[in-house]
């Protein structure tokens, strides 16, 4: 099973196999690079990413079948089904102009209301694995014992403070399965919209080729 890392519009992240990918919600649209691939993909033009990839529906569309002219077989639109259409957009916009104008003050909303701010609070609190990505690169030590982690995470958060996230790191033998997991504490904080950088090292198990980390929970700061 391959592992893949994702390009979500700013950096790459991962690698992830495909249990992981499932959590992703990527798209047929979602550039995707495993190791052998010479450039990066779209992830619908993998065919072993195609049970996982989340369907987007096309966008809707109208379309009006005009009354035919049975002299000449040509379709055309009848003079008083226009004006009958004009008239009723025009009624319409009175209708809509008259209600805007009185009742402006309780239709507008902002993310910056009350409620809107609240309830991005309450997801960001409730979710901090949401809202924290994790990644970077690794090698092995001088004496192949340890695996040393030069990562990063970043706090998408817009409101909530993160800290001492839990990291949860798998371990994979050289056919992509699973070997171990292991979970280790980064013992520090993460401000809304901020990026830390950090190092850890890890023991490395027999028959490991391979390993890659994520968040699995944090503490609100």
């Amino acid at each position: 099973m391959n592992l893949y890392f994702l390009f979500n519009g700013a950096e790459n992240i991962g690698p992830f196999d495909l249990d992981e990918l499932k959590f992703r919600q990527i798209t047929k649209d979602t550039p995707v690079w495993t190791e052998g691939m010479e450039n990066w993909k779209n992830a619908g033009e993998i065919q072993e990413l195609s049970d996982i990839l989340s369907v987007v529906p096309p966008p809707i569309t109208t379309n009006y079948d005009f009354p035919e002219d049975k002299n000449d077989g040509i379709k055309e639109k009848n003079i008083f089904w226009h004006i009958t259409k004009i008239a009723m957009v025009v009624a319409v916009l009175g209708i809509t102009l008259f209600s805007l104008k009185d009742c402006a003050s309780a239709k507008k909303t902002s993310i910056n209301s009350d409620s809107d701010k609240s309830e991005i609070y309450d997801n960001e609190k409730a979710n901090p694995k949401n809202y924290l990505v994790a990644g970077g690169n690794f090698h092995k030590n001088f004496f192949g014992s340890k695996y040393v982690i030069e990562g990063y995470i970043k706090n998408n958060a817009k409101m909530i403070a993160y800290k001492n996230p839990v990291v949860e790191v798998t371990f994979y033998d050289k056919n992509k399965s699973v070997v171990q997991k292991e979970n280790i504490i980064i013992y520090n904080s993460f401000s809304p919209n901020s990026r830390k950088n950090f190092d850890s090292k890890v023991k490395n198990y027999d028959n490991v080729e391979s390993i890659s980390w994520q968040i699995i929970n944090a503490e609100i700061k």
